[in-house]
């Protein structure tokens, strides 16, 4: 005992302030290594719901909640990396890569990837139309080989056509590891906006209620779900539909700057008077608190993928897949948390005398709604 308070005396505070910050740093180090790395697969263009998940993970990062360093598109318009890079730039975020699969499904332009991008004039340093992106695969094989090992989550809210070619990619100059064994080293899971575990539409598919992001890539989602060694976890059709986002907060919680490009996608998408499900933001919430509880998970299983595009779930104790189950008591409080992260302020990245010039996002809707556009049967 005598012995211990002389070391306590020969310690002091300085030892005791030194033992403090050391602990503090322990703790710090460990919240760094339990936040997600995200990695963020999008078909931008195809559905606004993208937009405002892009958008919702840049508020997730300024709260420190996850890390995001790159976007893969798998959309094949090569306007769809450019405005995810717009949409980056918005955000504060002029160092995220953005990796493009050239030859990925739904080439067209979509409703309002040209019209915002043309708006934005003089806000990007390049020309949309002609820009060189990286390859998504290099591009994904570079940067999981950089994180730490277990640390990446990968978030799929558009077709499986990128992920489906990585799994199947070989050693490179990034990695001696393959697509497979660098997704079982660096990732924690995927989380995918994908299919429908709709009780009824299992027992009942038919052509109008297959997912649209295993539709028009079937082979990739098949592929993509048979390779993958670490766990997924399907957000479905059926969970999305059921949270919209309120068309007030567009109104009125989105007018702190003139060019605000997600509000002006919103309104040339649909026009401001809709209340837009939400599919995409459900994987992307999941992917970032996935003990949170914001949603049931089904039991463990097996997911297939049928010949015309339907997935089936196969309960099984040792498989890799579970789908999320929406909680309605969980509901108002989901959009309320959607509603703000895509409603946040920004230090936005543009000079603000160039953006000042921009047209509003309601000039731009009342000029398409005009124009006579036809919603597209995008879900």
């Amino acid at each position: 005992m005598v012995l211990w308070e002389g070391s306590c005396a020969n310690f002091g505070m300085y030892g005791f302030r030194c033992l403090f910050y050391v602990i503090l740093q322990l703790q710090e180090m460990d919240k760094d290594m339990s936040r997600p790395n995200i990695i963020f697969d999008t078909d931008m263009g195809n559905d606004v719901d993208d937009v405002l998940a892009q958008v919702l993970l840049h508020s997730f990062v300024q709260d420190g909640a996850a890390d995001f360093d790159v976007a893969l598109v798998n959309k094949g318009s090569l306007l769809a990396p450019a405005f995810t890079d717009l949409i980056n730039r918005f955000c504060g975020r002029t160092d995220i890569e953005v990796g493009f699969c050239p030859n990925g499904p739904t080439p067209e332009e979509g409703l309002f990837l040209r019209p915002v991008l043309e708006e934005s004039e003089g806000l990007l340093p390049y020309d949309p139309d002609t820009k060189k992106w990286p390859d998504a695969v290099s591009l994904l094989r570079r940067h999981l080989a950089s994180i730490p090992d277990r640390s990446g989550v990968y978030v799929s809210i558009g077709f499986c056509t990128i992920l489906s070619r990585f799994l199947e990619s070989g050693p490179d100059e990034y990695s001696t590891l393959t697509g497979v064994e660098l997704a079982t080293r660096k990732l924690r899971f995927v989380s995918l906006m994908a299919g429908n575990f709709d009780a009824q539409v299992m027992q009942n598919p038919t052509p109008e209620n297959a997912e649209h992001n295993i539709v028009k890539d079937i082979p990739s989602a098949v592929q993509a779900i048979t390779l993958c060694p670490v766990p997924m976890v399907f957000s479905g059709f059926e969970v999305g539909v059921e949270c919209c986002f309120p068309r007030r907060v567009v109104r009125e919680e989105m007018n702190w700057c003139k060019f605000n490009p997600l509000k002006m996608a919103y309104g040339l998408y649909l026009g401001m008077e809709h209340d837009r499900p939400l599919w995409d933001l459900t994987s992307l919430l999941h992917a970032v608190f996935p003990d949170e509880g914001h949603f049931d998970v089904s039991e463990p299983g097996t997911v297939t993928v049928s010949d015309s595009g339907h997935t089936m779930f196969h309960p099984d104790a040792s498989g890799l897949h579970r789908y999320l189950i929406l909680k309605d008591e969980r509901l108002p409080e989901i959009i309320d948390l959607f509603s703000k992260g895509c409603s946040r302020r920004f230090d936005s990245a543009f000079e603000p005398a160039l953006a000042a010039e921009c047209r509003s996002a309601e000039e731009l809707a009342t000029e398409r709604c005009m124009a006579g556009f036809k919603e597209p049967n995008y879900v």
